[in-house]
């Protein structure tokens, strides 16, 4: 009997996680956003994962890939401006970044909601990150 409690209790627990992943719940809350992404592997290195994902994005949408990247795709995780920084400019090449880090883009990104900055120079992601897909 407490097997099929238990089956029960993980398969309704199964179910809301799918909903919240898949987009399919009806309510939008923060609280309720997945914390790993199902269609990015978070396991790749940096520079795969950038080229991956990248496919001509806009400085902004890379800025929060990458932030996305080092914090693993959680939402809220804090990881400082220089972190981002160096790795971008490790990545300038044609297929990865293309182009020096510029501040420009994490300002448009918190301009276009993806990301937020509580303390100067210390970004995270917001609930609508995956937006930079869209």
């Amino acid at each position: 009997m407490n097997q099929e409690i238990f089956n029960k209790n993980v398969l309704t627990r199964l179910k809301k996680l799918e909903a919240t992943i898949l987009g399919n719940d009806e309510k939008e809350s923060e609280a309720v956003n997945p914390q790993h992404p199902a269609r990015l592997n978070f396991d790749l290195n940096e520079r795969t994962f950038v080229k991956t994902y990248a496919r001509d994005f806009s400085g902004p949408k890379k800025f929060v890939l990458l932030l996305s990247h080092v914090a693993k795709g959680k939402v809220g995780v804090e990881i400082e401006l220089k972190t981002i920084r160096a790795k971008w400019n490790k990545m300038t090449a044609q297929n990865l970044m293309r182009y020096k880090f510029n501040l420009k883009y994490p300002n448009e990104a918190k301009t276009q909601g993806w990301i937020d900055s509580k303390k100067v120079g210390i970004y995270h992601l917001r609930s609508n990150w995956m937006e930079i897909f869209d």
